[in-house]
């Protein structure tokens, strides 16, 4: 019995997000048009503007992009800690690691100081995509620092880009893209792996015994 709940106490350590994790969904990352479009200066040529909620108290960072029905591209964005932005896929784990391997095409990094402005196409297609956007507090200038993860998914019509759903982490180690599910850190895949090994050892003690008895 005291196995059983040393073993039921891993798994619970190993598979419950952080206690400070906070999910938002559908409200926290807007994709909008632009109410300044054709207008004056870099912010008229562009035609949508995404909205970043950085933390739970509500300050948020911008940026304008232009959408021509199959490329996306960075027009401008707010001076400030901004928010990088990635071409993501469901399932697709969006996490601080896989953004320094490379693993995802990137719209904006604003750790990038030679970024062009505007940013170059990227292609997206011409029906639905997805999204990564990855910020942080503020003063959350470093990419180490940035603990927001966070994903929206938009849709192409004839009235032009829909949000179909989004959501964002807070103090999270990463969010697996098309879901709320927090991406486990690595200390809590070990706490999985040690107690699935020691339930593989007691379920082979266990047999042992009883072909032993008999």
């Amino acid at each position: 019995m005291r196995t059983a709940t040393f073993l039921a106490l891993l798994l619970s350590l190993g598979t419950t997000p952080l206690a400070a994790t906070t999910i938002v969904e559908n409200d926290n990352l807007t994709f909008e048009e632009n109410p300044f479009m054709g207008g004056e200066g870099p912010f008229g040529d562009a035609n949508y503007v995404a909205t970043v909620i950085q933390d739970l108290r509500g300050d948020f960072t911008q940026v304008w992009f232009d959408y021509d029905g199959e490329n996306l591209r960075v027009i401008t964005h707010n001076v400030d800690e901004g928010s990088d932005w990635y071409v993501v896929q469901p399932g697709d784990e969006l996490t601080l690691v896989n953004i320094e391997e490379d693993q995802f095409t990137t719209v904006l990094d604003m750790a990038d100081s030679e970024r062009p402005l505007p940013g170059l196409p990227v292609i997206v297609g011409n029906d639905e995509f997805f999204l990564g956007v990855r910020t942080g507090p503020d003063g959350a200038f470093e990419p180490s620092l940035r603990d927001v993860f966070g994903w929206i998914h938009l849709r192409n019509t004839p009235d032009g880009l829909e949000t179909v759903a989004n959501v964002m982490s807070y103090d999270s180690p990463g969010i697996i893209v098309g879901t709320t599910i927090i991406v486990p850190e690595p200390g809590s895949w070990i706490l999985i792996i040690l107690a699935l090994i020691c339930l593989g050892a007691v379920r082979y003690v266990r047999r042992f015994h009883i072909v032993a008895s008999r």
